[in-house]
């Protein structure tokens, strides 16, 4: 199972991975927990505006790493706008989790 956030700093959830308080060892430590042990998944996916530079700084501090840009993943049609997408797989994960 591949559990994916596909967000912004602008929406609820880029919001909350960005906030202050993620960056507390253990809201990322109950995070993870849920994700890899409880609902058994191999590796978490992120999906950001290329434009969003505050969660491209901290997704690689919590473990992730930039695997490609999705070009057009979000937008209109008329108005594309590519998607950086970062993965954090059960490996990486570990040293987060007690």
């Amino acid at each position: 199972m591949i559990t994916t956030i596909a967000g912004t700093y602008k929406d609820p959830l880029g919001k909350y991975i960005a906030n202050e308080y993620v960056k507390n060892r253990k809201t990322i430590n109950d995070v993870y927990t849920y994700v890899f042990r409880q609902l058994k998944c191999n590796r978490l996916t992120a999906k950001l505006d290329t434009s969003d530079d505050k969660l491209s700084l901290l997704l690689p501090r919590m473990g992730f790493e930039y695997k490609y840009t999705d070009e057009g993943y979000y937008g209109t049609p008329g108005n594309p706008v590519d998607a950086k997408v970062y993965i954090l797989t059960n490996k990486n994960a570990q040293k987060w989790i007690k």
